[in-house]
């Protein structure tokens, strides 16, 4: 991840948050030239120890999206180490769910409680409005994507390659990167 962050430096990508390419696209808020979204799903605990120092270093922001159930439970972030993140003001936060099942595999009341407990936990501990889901291992269908927009999300993230195909708010792609993604195809990744 450190040399990650050091060639996206090195090459002159800034990071925005979730909010700032939202404004881009909706008001034209201008951004930084080579703009660049990071997000790390699940909160894991690496996300404080490892992350957040490399975004300060770095001047850099992104995105955790929390699987709220598992919010202080063993390798995941603590609700002190959430709300310092916040703070920094570095970390933005959006749900990954309450618990992380897949939402095309549930009935509708049980999607709602998913995306309902998680974002009011989320909001309750960060201080910050929640509006960005990640969709549980990055896939949706069309239910689930009609419950995120019903209750309150307003961006809601795959794991589908960034194509020349349309996507709206509720099926935005993401670019998967892993920490042991080789460093030609993670600059490939960026072009």
């Amino acid at each position: 991840f450190r040399k990650q962050i050091q060639a996206l430096s090195d090459a002159g990508y800034n990071t925005i948050t979730l909010e700032q390419l939202r404004d881009y696209v909706y008001n034209g808020t201008p951004l930084p030239e080579k703009p660049i979204v990071l997000t790390f799903d699940d909160g894991y605990e690496d996300n404080f120890t490892n992350v957040l120092p490399l975004l300060e270093k770095y001047d850099m922001k992104a995105t955790v999206f929390l699987i709220s159930d598992m919010i202080g439970t063993e390798g995941h972030l603590s609700e002190e180490q959430i709300r310092e993140m916040a703070a920094s003001g570095r970390i933005h936060f959006g749900s990954h769910t309450k618990s992380h099942q897949k939402l095309y595999a549930l009935g509708s009341d049980e999607m709602e409680l998913e995306l309902v407990e998680s974002r009011r936990r989320i909001e309750e501990l960060t201080g910050m409005k929640v509006t960005a889901l990640a969709y549980p291992n990055g896939v949706c269908d069309a239910a689930a994507e009609l419950a995120a927009a019903e209750n309150g999300y307003l961006y809601c993230y795959t794991t589908d390659r960034p194509s020349e195909s349309y996507y709206d708010n509720t099926r935005l792609p993401r670019s998967y990167v892993m920490r042991d993604t080789d460093m030609a195809d993670f600059l490939k990744i960026l072009e």
